[in-house]
């Protein structure tokens, strides 16, 4: 089914002054709208049935009826930078017109999406409760000492989770199977016990 992700650590430091150029940052571009499509790709994976009794997730997850079996999943990772590239989009709403224009016609669920994206986001952060500290130096002409963001953190391998993303990409098989039961729920089931 594919190789395994990694989940060892190792340290990078983070460029992170204001000013410095960023594939990522600045007015939006065709060729920095590539680069956040790439960080965030649209297909979900599969993941074995022994990987899955890991998650503590539902029970009803959803099952792939193929040959090989296992269940659909997609990364966190990716999720959380598909939240980040959405707070980015909705700050150039006149270069993202058709999705600021969408946004506007249906407000309740714009903001509802905003907020769910917040939330994780915080969520994330505080779970993770990152300890690196950020030291302040003086800048000439400025009254107080500048923080300095180009602080060292201990980072994951992102580009290993995109390759096993492809490796264990799914095609239409994860559309609703005929002829299997599931199981509906109302909501998403918060509690990995929950019955529908």
């Amino acid at each position: 089914m594919g190789e395994t992700w990694e989940t060892t650590t190792f340290p990078r430091r983070f460029e992170g002054s204001v000013k410095l150029p960023s594939p990522y940052k600045g007015p939006p571009t065709k060729a920095v709208e590539e680069a956040w499509e790439k960080l965030t790709p649209l297909h979900l994976m599969r993941i074995r049935e022994s990987e899955f009794q890991n998650v503590n997730a539902s029970k009803y997850s959803s099952q792939l009826y193929d040959e090989e079996g296992g269940r659909i999943a997609v990364f966190e990772a990716f999720h959380m930078i598909h939240c980040v590239k959405s707070l980015w989009q909705n700050t150039y709403p006149e270069y993202f017109s058709e999705i600021h224009a969408y946004n506007q016609a249906n407000q309740d669920e714009w903001h509802e999406h905003t907020d769910h994206c917040a939330d994780m986001l915080r969520q994330k952060l505080m779970c993770e409760a990152d300890s690196s500290l950020i030291t302040y130096n003086w800048l000439k002409n400025h009254y107080y000492p500048h923080p300095n963001f180009n602080v060292e953190h201990q980072c994951r391998n992102y580009d290993r989770l995109l390759e096993v993303s492809e490796i264990r990409r799914v095609g239409r098989s994860f559309l609703r199977p005929e002829g299997k039961t599931v199981i509906d729920f109302v909501e998403e089931p918060f509690d990995p016990e929950a019955e529908s």
